[in-house]
């Protein structure tokens, strides 16, 4: 799987080891997430650490509460809120919607219930789990559910593949389609599609895409911007597939399509990751490869544009 959901009870912040095993081990390029649950968890993490007497502790563990890279490490996987005693609830839930493992304050009961002494028999079992996934014969919502805290903590997101198609194929239009709807309702405000030139001189695909692109985006009410930008990558090509948004990233294998052939996702680390997002998301594709077809959609208007010189 790409991604494991750890439920960590909030009594179990207050040991200082844990802070460090958390800022080192978790994360997106990690696969592990901790589970916002409750919804309210950091508030709870802090009416605990307000109990402290050790006043140094208590900023230590708040300062960890407040940085961007801890609170990169939550993702609401939609539960609802504990019922009794944290513990006890979650084991409940457990047996509706699995949790990959649980983080107890002072329970060890491997293979699902660790405590924090026991954190790294936790990492070592998830290491064998997390970070990949087969996508060979996989439906549409097993994909989706797999993508879903990629999606909800990524407003902006970028796909770079040379080949993707997305409306005007059955390999990618399902999965395109609950992809997107799935990240817009989740908040997604900007979605940039990056493909070669290459693509558009098989069947003008490009102009097909960016009549359905219209007509589906329309009728999704999608408020933010979507670009379908088409370059001349033949001095410097485009080879590899990925996912990317400002958190993370994922390399695609064959691209965002459903297979009956092996084709595998992998989540990618941190510094691969960073300097992707320096090339395609904090930087304008079209600078740097300056021929290029556009279409731009945004607020209900669409735009097309050329600088290439034979045009579709």
């Amino acid at each position: 799987m790409l991604y494991e959901e750890i439920g960590v009870e909030p009594q179990s912040l207050l040991d200082p080891q844990l802070g460090s095993h958390l800022r080192n081990s978790f994360g997106f390029d990690k696969g592990r997430l901790v589970s916002r649950y409750p919804r309210d968890w950091i508030g709870e993490v802090r009416m605990q650490i307000n109990q402290l007497n050790d006043e140094n502790l208590r900023i230590r563990l708040k300062n960890l509460l407040n940085s961007a890279q801890f609170l990169n490490l939550l993702v609401d996987f939609d539960r609802p809120n504990p019922r009794r005693g944290w513990l006890e609830s979650a084991l409940e839930l457990h047996q509706e919607k699995p949790f990959n493992a649980i983080l107890s304050a002072s329970n060890n009961q491997p293979p699902l219930i660790y405590d924090v002494e026991h954190i790294q028999d936790l990492i070592d079992k998830s290491d064998e789990n997390t970070g990949y996934l087969e996508v060979k014969s996989k439906k549409v919502p097993e994909l989706v559910l797999e993508l879903t805290p990629f999606l909800k903590l990524n407003k902006t997101l970028v796909l770079e593949n040379y080949s993707q198609t997305l409306l005007t194929s059955e390999k990618t239009r399902p999965l395109f389609e609950s992809v997107f709807r799935n990240w817009q309702r989740t908040g997604g405000m900007e979605f940039k599609l990056i493909v070669s030139k290459r693509l558009n001189q098989r069947n003008n695909i490009f102009e097909q895409e960016c009549k359905l692109l219209g007509k589906f985006l329309a009728d999704t009410q999608f408020n933010g911007t979507f670009k379908y930008i088409l370059i001349d990558d033949e001095r410097n090509k485009l080879h590899e597939r990925y996912f990317l948004g400002g958190i993370s990233g994922i390399e695609l294998g064959y691209g965002l399509e459903t297979s009956s052939y092996d084709h595998s996702w992998k989540v990618l680390n941190k510094a691969t990751h960073s300097a992707l997002k320096r090339k395609y998301l904090d930087a304008d594709i079209r600078d740097e490869y300056p021929e290029y077809m556009s279409f731009i959609y945004q607020k209900g208007k669409t735009t097309i544009s050329s600088t290439i010189k034979q045009s579709y």
